[in-house]
């Protein structure tokens, strides 16, 4: 995920937050790490996309980059846990469903089940997040999609019987040392961006 990289070029630019060789390195370690899990999983036809394809794929790590800086300020102007919570839902439901073309059809009980499940999970996911964004910066927030990916591969490992690799292994070892050294606080007590 590019999401923490495009928090800090975010926090650089527009507000001002300097850029540490800390702040470098987890960043190389956590890409690292997702390149680790990802690449030896493409087949053959993941680099056939048109380029504007890969272009839009951008659009989500920096959407998530910028919404941790809007979550932030409107944490901090008294916007209330609910509200946010429930804003953040209705926007990726409706880009979701204007995406998708509407709900996809579920059959059987299990669908429903594992669909029901996802969506309450994503509540609580998107909860979390509102929780502890008025306790940390938005870039070390935005250092939680390396986990996301890491915990969908050990679940993906769990449910679906996938192999656990040294690759994988060494993967998730870098993203918790990525994530470890963004949170780490610097002499003046403050985590540093």
């Amino acid at each position: 995920s590019l999401t923490p990289m495009f928090s800090i070029l975010i926090g650089a630019v527009l507000f001002r937050v300097s850029v540490n060789a800390k702040s470098v390195l987890a960043i190389i370690l956590g890409i690292t790490g997702v390149m680790l899990m990802i690449v030896p999983r493409l087949d053959g036809s993941a680099g056939k996309a048109d380029l504007i394809v890969y272009g839009l794929m951008l659009i989500v790590p920096l959407s998530y980059a910028v919404s941790g800086y809007l979550v932030k300020k409107c944490s901090s102007m008294g916007t209330s846990y609910l509200q946010l919570l429930f804003i953040t839902n209705l926007v990726s439901g409706l880009l979701f469903l204007s995406l998708n073309g509407g709900l996809p059809v579920l059959t059987g009980g299990e669908s429903i089940a594992l669909y029901m499940g996802g969506i309450l999970i994503n509540i609580a996911a998107i909860a979390l997040m509102l929780f502890i964004s008025g306790r940390m910066s938005p870039a070390a927030l935005s250092f939680s999609n390396y986990s996301t990916l890491m915990f969908s591969f050990i679940l993906s490992m769990l449910v679906f019987s996938q192999e656990l690799s040294a690759a994988l292994m060494v993967a998730v070892v870098l993203i918790v040392i990525s994530s470890v050294l963004i949170q780490e606080k610097n002499d003046a007590g403050v985590c540093d961006q």
